[in-house]
């Protein structure tokens, strides 16, 4: 298997954020899930390559 998805998790994120990125394009609303009680951010990755780096970011 050469190619996957991943969800990745922040903690402690206060309020829901404005934009979120990865790999500098913006994510769609219904790829990430803000947890308002737990403070948990939680982002699905676009499929790509089990070896690549993906830099994710939010504001």
């Amino acid at each position: 298997m050469s190619r996957r998805t991943f969800t990745v998790s922040f903690l402690g994120v206060e309020q829901p954020p404005r934009q979120v990125v990865a790999d500098g394009t913006r994510l769609s609303d219904r790829a990430w899930h803000w947890d308002a009680d737990g403070h948990v951010l939680r982002i699905s990755l676009p499929s790509h390559g089990v070896r690549d780096a993906v830099t994710v970011g939010y504001r």
